[in-house]
């Protein structure tokens, strides 16, 4: 016997499952027996709903023969789905798939989004590569005083954030955590993931406001700096009223094991995310780097 069935039975065994009650050939042929019976089952049913379906007539010659194929063919796949990869821990293909990602975050530990460094060393990058390219880049320091002719969010350029399997595996366990993992599903992103400004956030200098001592020479120099040793002026500050936010995201794929008709596993995606998001990480806004358009591809 080397139908459909018992080869898919087979693979799973023997990749997957390590049932010993399916380690002996003889079991796996018994098995596949009993689930021929059900395969039947299923496929009366699917006919039954068929033939209501074209009540009051009812099928016959070609297209009879052509919907019990279809409805054996359905109750096949219902069958090894339900009976044959459904034996499966529902996160074992998953953590098969994703294992050196799992296993490399034992030893590192997920970024803490709160402490990121988006300082000057996190766009270094940015400026090695403009100069390499002889493009310009500029640190933005009030997002106000911006006036390009692009948006802001699609010059800014993103901060280089030191990704850890960690943060690989983290994103996958929140993927988990959203959409549910089924037997014989896994998920995979792309890593690691693309940062986009979502808010350039909001930043002002106060007024400088002399002391009473100082109202009348201040009036007539305008010359701030000759108090810069007075406690009673209330000097310029740099105030940050928001922070920057960049939006980490990133493409996530959702894949489960099938089998084709001749028994041979097979993958197939079943649901994608293009935006799926990582993490959200603030930046004083004053360290905004920004270039021109096309980064990461035209330069």
């Amino acid at each position: 016997m080397t139908d459909r069935m018992f080869r898919a039975l087979t693979v799973v065994q023997e990749k997957y499952l390590r049932n010993p009650d399916f380690v002996e050939e003889e079991a796996r042929y018994e098995r596949v027996r009993e689930l021929h019976h059900e395969q039947m089952r299923v496929a009366a049913e699917l006919w039954d709903t068929k033939n209501r379906e074209q009540l009051p007539e009812t099928l016959q010659g070609v297209a009879a023969v052509e919907a019990a194929r279809d409805a054996s063919e359905r109750a096949q796949d219902e069958v090894i789905e339900r009976h044959i990869v459904g034996l499966i821990p529902s996160r074992l293909v998953h953590e098969l798939k994703n294992a050196w990602a799992y296993r490399e975050a034992e030893f590192t530990e997920p970024i803490d989004p709160a402490h990121a460094d988006t300082g000057p060393a996190s766009t270094q990058h940015w400026r090695q590569r403009a100069n390499e390219a002889s493009v310009w880049v500029e640190t933005l320091g009030y997002p106000s005083d911006y006036d390009g002719f692009d948006p802001i969010e699609d010059v800014a350029l993103p901060p280089r954030i030191r990704w850890t399997d960690a943060d690989k595996r983290s994103s996958l366990e929140k993927a988990i955590g959203i959409h549910g993992l089924e037997p014989g599903q896994w998920m995979e992103v792309e890593w690691p993931p693309t940062g986009y400004l979502t808010d350039p956030g909001h930043v002002h200098t106060t007024e400088f406001e002399p002391c009473e001592a100082h109202v009348e020479r201040y009036d007539d120099s305008g010359d701030k700096s000759a108090f810069g040793d007075c406690k009673g002026c209330e000097h310029a500050e740099r105030v940050v009223e928001n922070l920057a936010k960049w939006s980490f995201t990133t493409e996530l794929r959702i894949s489960e094991i099938r089998f084709d008709r001749e028994g041979e596993e097979c993958d197939k995606e079943i649901y994608r995310d293009r935006a799926f998001a990582v993490a959200s990480i603030e930046q004083d806004p004053g360290r905004i780097l920004i270039g021109p358009p096309g980064q990461g591809r035209q330069w």
